[in-house]
């Protein structure tokens, strides 16, 4: 079976022209990532194999959960949204929501110019660190970021940046593994 990624893509993508054609973009960007979140549930992600759950059960499921969470969206978005969550549900996809709400969502900063990007240090970053790699990286990347900051104190040192597929490894763990890798691959070589 292909992958909820390549499956996503096409849902992603007709969703976004919906968006486009209906100036809707910002509804569709609020709704998405509450399906997305219904879906991670252990427990709503354990229905789909549920051969008793009925369409009409998970069409309600979804609608009275987005009607709580954003319902000015939903009324924005009205029959387009309920239309999508109906296809869903007959294609029986709704373990690919997750994906298709991250690929609408890199859609939709491609087109206003943004690139999400992820920077995980050691450390908690100051403030000033903050402004100051974020500076940095709109240079590097010519363009508006949406900077995430995180931390993984198992990278020693140093910091890991990713956007998309990527990834800048300047963390003190990525150094010391290239630094293995080279010794590995030269022992092998003079056939130590």
């Amino acid at each position: 079976m292909a992958s909820y990624a390549t499956l996503a893509r096409p849902y992603a993508q007709a969703v976004f022209q919906v968006a486009q054609s209906s100036n809707s973009e910002d509804n569709w960007a609020a709704t998405l990532p509450v399906l997305k979140a219904v879906m991670l549930h252990d427990g709503v992600s354990r229905l789909v194999s549920d051969p008793t759950m009925t369409a009409k059960e998970w069409e309600s499921l979804f609608m009275d959960i987005l009607q709580s969470a954003c319902a000015a969206e939903v009324s924005a978005l009205g029959e387009h949204l309920l239309q999508f969550v109906r296809l869903v549900i007959e294609a029986r996809r709704q373990l690919v929501l997750p994906e298709i709400a991250d690929v609408y969502k890199q859609l939709l900063a491609d087109l206003r110019g943004i690139q999400d990007v992820s920077l995980t240090s050691a450390f908690p970053l100051s403030d000033e660190k903050q402004a100051f790699y974020i500076k940095s990286l709109k240079k590097q990347f010519d363009s508006d970021l949406k900077v995430t900051f995180l931390v993984d104190s198992s990278l020693i040192g140093g910091a890991i940046v990713r956007s998309g597929d990527r990834v800048m490894d300047g963390s003190i763990r990525g150094k010391l593994n290239r630094l293995a890798q080279q010794l590995l691959g030269s022992d092998t070589r003079e056939g130590v």
